[in-house]
């Protein structure tokens, strides 16, 4: 399975597969393993995984959904801090790759073309993170919720549901039917479209 993330972008296949064999071999995970590690940028090769955190009330909070090709870890290089902020949990099994910082200042230096990918990488995860202050400081729990959605589709536009209804409430701190009418009134505004566990956000 070759590797498509954002960062090997101008590569080949065989390129961009080159230059992680040389770093480091990918080792597998089960479904509920902690995927975090300080010090590492990790890439996921296969499988899924969520991005969590607990607010100062001690609620479970759903950053983000990680698929195929994802990278994250970005925050624990480059710096003093290497405390983990987020837990990332696997939702399925599958393959990840580890680079520890050093391997990846020297994969930065020696490739041009990744540096600049990786920056570019970097300023979307603001804008990410800003959208996401957004999420939080909505005023309504229509505009948390729709702010949450397109903070978390993919690049199809689709948001799928890897958790239960009533764990989504308690991630976005909003009651199990105040989620279910925000959600009746942004499909009937045409800004949502639900079919099973996929929403497509418009």
């Amino acid at each position: 399975m070759s590797v498509t993330h954002k960062i090997f972008d101008g590569l080949t296949a065989a390129e961009t597969e080159e230059i992680l064999n040389s770093i480091s071999k990918a080792t597998t995970f089960k479904k509920g393993d902690e995927l975090y590690k300080n010090g590492k940028v990790a890439l996921i090769k296969s499988g899924k995984a969520t991005i969590r955190r607990i607010s100062l009330t001690g609620q479970p909070l759903m950053i983000r959904s990680l698929g195929e090709n994802e990278i994250f870890g970005a925050a624990s290089i480059f710096g003093e801090w290497k405390k983990g902020a987020s837990s990332i949990i696997a939702e399925t099994d599958g393959e990840i790759i580890y680079i520890n910082e050093n391997d990846f200042k020297e994969l930065l230096v020696k490739n041009e073309r990744v540096t600049f990918n990786y920056i570019a990488f970097l300023t979307e995860r603001i804008r990410f993170l800003n959208r996401r202050i957004d999420a939080f400081s909505a005023g309504s729990t229509e505009q948390r919720l729709y702010e949450f959605l397109l903070s978390n589709k993919d690049e199809k536009g689709v948001f799928t549901l890897t958790t239960s209804m009533s764990k989504l409430s308690s991630m976005l701190n909003v009651g199990r039917t105040s989620l279910y009418r925000d959600i009746s009134s942004l499909e009937n505004k045409g800004l949502i479209e639900r079919k099973a566990k996929k929403i497509y956000v418009k």
